[in-house]
């Protein structure tokens, strides 16, 4: 639970700077050398920033904190079973 967030901090930055020192090398004909992965490099920081914070690392802490007996959101209301009456 703890190195999930230093994991996606440090993979976002390292594609981070990679996609910055590659972004607009063009050879001689004007091609874009780093296209397809800049493209990817582009994909990993978009999930590494965005979708790893709000998406995946609350549903993992939810599920390691019930590991931990902490529980976190509603909690799980039995239901209501009517007493029988005798006869």
């Amino acid at each position: 639970m703890l190195t999930f967030p230093i994991g996606c901090a440090a993979e976002c930055y390292s594609a981070y700077l990679v996609l910055y020192n590659n972004w607009g090398v063009y050879d001689d004909s004007g091609y874009n050398v780093h296209l397809k992965a800049n493209l990817c490099l582009l994909l990993v920081v978009f999930v590494n920033g965005v979708l790893g914070p709000t998406m995946a690392y609350p549903a993992l802490l939810k599920k390691g904190l019930q590991v931990f007996g902490i529980s976190i959101g509603k909690k799980k209301k039995e239901k209501y079973r009517p007493v029988k009456k005798r006869q």
